[in-house]
């Protein structure tokens, strides 16, 4: 099993508070064998078998997140190599940080 860390950004609007427990409850399902290590705001580590990019997409699409507002980042902290969804300005920047530069799996919205 793999150790992914998810970190993400929502917009603060009327909708923040649903929006915020439903992308928990994703992340969580996400996790197999246990629950992940949410003592964080916006970080959430978990445990999987599954890919990166497959968690991404499944925490988007099980959740109340909003791809032109919101940010979220998979990290899979085993092999260095991140997922983005949503919202991001620089992603040369965050390319940069990481060794193998996988970040092959952006799904960016236009600004």
């Amino acid at each position: 099993m793999l150790t992914f860390v998810v970190c993400f950004r929502l917009k603060e609007d009327a909708s923040y508070q649903e929006r915020y427990e439903s992308l928990v409850n994703a992340i969580n399902e996400e996790a197999q064998g246990i629950t992940g290590w949410d003592e964080l705001t916006s970080v959430i580590i978990l445990k999987s078998t599954k890919s990166r990019n497959n968690i991404a997409t499944n925490i988007v699409a099980k959740s109340r997140f909003d791809m032109s507002n919101d940010l979220l980042l998979v990290v899979n902290a085993s092999a260095g190599s991140v997922s983005v969804r949503g919202d991001i300005s620089d992603s040369s920047k965050l390319k940069a940080m990481f060794q193998r530069n996988r970040l092959e799996s952006l799904m960016i919205q236009p600004r």
